[in-house]
């Protein structure tokens, strides 16, 4: 399958907010910001209008405020829940213009950096790279501090500190996401099989449904973030988050790093099981391939969900941590914060104040709710309820003793974690894996790279 390239770019007025349940791609929408746009959901849209009208001191008028939310948040349920909230918030606050613009996961970062580098910044944008990004550009003064903001009250003070540098919040993380297998289940009950738990249970399940001519897993491997998304499960829970800092540092090498060895053994072990063309694939791919029965399995965040029901409404999504030894505890989700919701530090102090009500209103309990049930999305906020989503509700269900949390610590910063997943990506591809090899690019690389 031919490598799509996603960088849709929308500027939506309050007309545009206006998704359908279908869903038409939102390069297709519309954008008009005379008319206020209705929501997908008319209740929530009638809460807001309720809402609006008990605070009407708060709908301002004047001279019109305009602020762009700037992401990469493609996923239908995703920009359901922003174009409802968006109304809602322009309900509220009528002077107080949203617009959006969505680029490629992959294009992300470097097209984010290049609009703070050329004083184009948008007001709201995305902490992709999580604490590395929130260091990089609060300590460059490009971040607004958001300390004492409204409705963090509302978020698990667990998740807070993800956001935080020096004591101080540059950025507010809304979500986390659970890595692990999300798998038909209906293919298992056909063919009479059990959620493995270690590795040997996996390679049987794999086996099994290749005896059947079903494909054990599809990866969409032609992208590099999903790439990374698979390393960071087995380098997060089996290296731990000193092993970054350490080899970014090069405190530590990769040559000959026995746990390394480890998270590229079982990266590499299901290979024979993926997709003939993996490299040559993409996420979309993969969800279309789970979606219409094509794969059993894939290896992903809770993001999955709604692209599957987007995809099949009536799929039967289920999820499982991926086994990672013979131990059956060895089988443990990996939970991670979202990438922090930020605010650009302007001199505007019109904008500033707008895109801090903003982040403010996305993080009240209506909000949050709403992002759970319309995005599908593990929010932070400890008072939401689950039980609409049987695969979420799996997820949360898993006993805390099987789950390894990420908040608070860091990654790579994003030039090696681009570093780590291009070399990955190149010599997993190719026809015999060495490992020596890969890891003997990947220290020149970091090194080069430091230099």
């Amino acid at each position: 399958m031919k490598k799509k390239h996603l960088t849709r770019v929308l500027a939506l007025g309050l007309a545009a907010l206006m998704l359908t349940g279908c869903g038409a791609a939102p390069s297709e929408q519309g954008s008009s910001a005379e008319n206020r746009g209705e929501s997908t959901q008319e209740s929530s849209q009638e809460e807001a209008q309720k809402e609006a009208g008990e605070n009407s001191q708060e709908a301002e008028s004047g001279e019109k405020v305009e602020i762009t939310f700037f992401h990469h948040f493609a996923e239908e349920g995703m920009q359901n829940w922003i174009a409802d909230r968006n109304a809602a918030f322009m309900d509220k606050y009528l002077n107080i213009i949203v617009n959006q613009e969505i680029i490629s996961a992959d294009a992300y970062s470097q097209t984010i950096q290049t609009k703070i580098a050329s004083d184009d910044a948008p007001m709201i944008m995305v902490a992709n790279t999580g604490k590395s990004f929130l260091v990089k550009f609060s300590g460059a003064g490009h971040l607004a501090d958001l300390t004492g903001l409204e409705g963090l009250e509302n978020i698990n003070e667990k998740i807070l500190p993800d956001g935080q540098v020096d004591g101080k919040q540059y950025g507010v993380t809304i979500d986390q996401n659970a890595f692990g297998v999300f798998y038909n289940k209906d293919m298992f009950a056909e063919y009479g099989l059990e959620i493995p738990k270690t590795l040997s249970e996996m390679d049987a399940v794999c086996a099994k449904l290749e005896e059947n001519g079903v494909q054990p897993f599809v990866t969409g491997y032609g992208q590099l973030w999903v790439v990374g998304a698979t390393l960071k499960i087995y380098e997060d829970i089996l290296c731990g988050p000193e092993w970054y800092t350490q080899h970014e540092s090069l405190e530590a090498s990769f040559s000959g790093d026995e746990k390394y060895a480890q998270v590229m053994d079982l990266f590499m072990r299901y290979k024979k099981y993926w997709e003939d063309d993996a490299f040559g694939t993409d996420s979309e791919d993969a969800y279309d391939a789970i979606a219409n029965g094509e794969a059993a399995m894939t290896i992903n965040g809770t993001w999955m969900v709604d692209a599957i029901e987007q995809r099949n409404p009536d799929f039967n999504l289920g999820f499982f941590p991926m086994p990672m030894s013979e131990e059956p505890s060895g089988a443990i989700v990996d939970l991670v914060p979202g990438s922090p919701l930020c605010v650009y530090n302007t001199d505007d102090e019109a904008k500033l104040d707008a895109a801090k009500k903003y982040i403010s209103f996305l993080l009240t309990e209506e909000s949050c709710n709403a992002y759970a049930t319309m995005a599908k999305k593990l929010s932070t906020c400890p008072t939401v309820d689950f039980s609409f989503s049987k695969c979420l509700q799996e997820v949360v269900d898993i006993p805390a003793d099987r789950q390894y949390s990420m908040a608070g610590h860091e990654r790579f910063t994003d030039q090696y974690n681009t570093l780590q997943n291009e070399l990955v990506q190149k010599h997993a591809m190719m026809d015999t894996f060495d490992f020596e090899a890969l890891t003997a690019e990947l220290d020149s690389a970091f090194t080069t790279a430091v230099k």
